[in-house]
């Protein structure tokens, strides 16, 4: 919490005097009262765009200015987002022009002048109070009844399926469904387990890509459909090899993305990622290596960019020494993933979106190498670092987000002793 956050939660004593280092004058920065977020009065001003004449009687007598009106242009207009263009109305007088209010209520303190003085139209007034708690919040509620048929016991075949139905409010016409089962058979002196799963899903988009509401973003998507996805994937078990494989295909019908403008927007066509995993682990007397390689296709890159190959290595020693009561393990590991147009990220709303179509950055072709040491001795861990060894060699970039680089090249150590007997 900095020094103005405990201000105005009326915290200040709680304040050490170190809080005030940076500024030794006694002189506070200015204009701080629009940091706050007060909340503070239980009804709000409502906008009714249809009633309102353009008059700005209310944005002119509105003591704290929770009242802000907007002239758009119809440039302007059309390249606004769907939650503006609802709240606006034809200018009047000026017809290449449209006119909205904006209402900043967490700085409304109730006092009812807006409301007072709007003349509105026809005798039906453009602003009216609200609760607060209908204009911030928006309730839904959901009813599913669901089912499950498994078989767990015995060593051969394992199976589970479940599934669930809306049936009343606004979950009618969801639903999902899912299965998956499992063979496990000997092969020699190995056992083979071989899985296969599939969903089937038709529910709307999460309630976060529906509605969100704050000072740098705010929408209202009641018009999203809801998402089909279906997944179908089988899975290969060889412990005794060390090998795993993983295949898996998945189509979605109106994908649900934040786009270019990390806005919420829907792909009404069908969507395909092609996944397929491969683990394979080796071992040669203390000498391991482990290995993991991922491969993924997406139907339409522009809408969900995917680097089409991952790999993760670990070269390591494994052993014990010290009469076997101390175990050391010496190792190196590296992960890498092909060149592609990676989401940015947004710290405003922490989500990732597309990139900005005039600030469009690839990233990736560029391994990253770690060196190790982990000692176990009996209660005690230690471990030894050195991240990112190869930092600075080539002339590649290293990001793992847009404009996010790397850490450079970092040496980490740490201790865990248990203190129990």
């Amino acid at each position: 919490m900095n020094l103005y956050d405990a201000m105005f939660q009326r915290e200040g004593n709680s304040l050490p005097t170190s809080a005030f280092l940076s500024m030794p004058s006694g002189i506070f920065q200015a204009g701080t009262t629009r940091l706050e977020e007060k909340y503070i009065s239980e009804v709000v001003p409502h906008y009714i765009s249809e009633n309102c004449i353009n008059c700005n009687q209310c944005a002119f007598v509105c003591p704290h200015s929770v009242i802000r009106p907007y002239l758009l242009s119809s440039e302007e207009y059309e390249k606004a987002p769907e939650y503006v263009k609802t709240r606006c109305t034809k200018a009047i007088g000026m017809p290449d022009y449209y006119f909205a209010i904006g209402i900043c209520i967490k700085n409304c303190t109730g006092c009812g002048l807006c409301v007072k003085t709007c003349p509105g139209m026809k005798g039906n007034k453009a602003l009216t109070f609200k609760s607060i708690d209908d204009e911030l919040k928006n309730k839904e509620q959901e009813v599913f009844v669901g089912g499950e048929l498994a078989k767990r016991q015995g060593n051969l075949l394992h199976y589970n399926i479940n599934g669930e139905v809306g049936i009343a409010a606004e979950a009618i016409g969801e639903f999902r469904l899912k299965g998956d089962a499992d063979l496990n058979f000997r092969l020699g002196k190995d056992t083979v387990n071989l899985y296969a799963r599939a969903n089937i899903s038709n529910l709307r988009p999460s309630f976060y890509m529906r509605h969100y509401h704050s000072n740098h973003f705010y929408w209202d998507n009641n018009n999203f459909d809801k998402e089909f996805k279906t997944r179908i994937e089988g899975e290969l078990n060889i412990d005794r090899w060390g090998t795993n494989l993983m295949v898996g295909v998945e189509n979605i019908k109106n994908y649900t993305y934040f786009d270019q403008q990390a806005l919420p927007a829907q792909y009404s066509d069908n969507l395909q990622v092609l996944t397929a995993q491969l683990t394979q682990n080796f071992k040669l007397g203390i000498l391991h290596l482990d290995n993991k390689v991922t491969y993924q296709k997406s139907s339409n890159s522009d809408v969900l960019p995917l680097p089409e190959l991952s790999t993760y290595h670990n070269l390591y020693l494994l052993t014990k020494i010290a009469k076997k009561v101390l175990t050391v393990q010496l190792g190196a590991e590296a992960t890498y993933f092909t060149k592609y147009f990676a989401p940015a990220y947004t710290p405003a709303l922490q989500q990732f979106h597309l990139q900005a179509a005039d600030k469009q950055v690839e990233i990736g072709g560029y391994p990253v190498v770690n060196a190790y040491c982990n000692l176990h001795l009996k209660r005690t861990r230690i471990f030894v670092m050195m991240y990112h060894v190869n930092a600075g060699m080539g002339k590649r970039n290293y990001f793992t987000v847009p404009h996010y680089p790397l850490n450079p090249r970092l040496l980490k150590i740490g201790v865990s002793w248990n203190f129990y007997d």
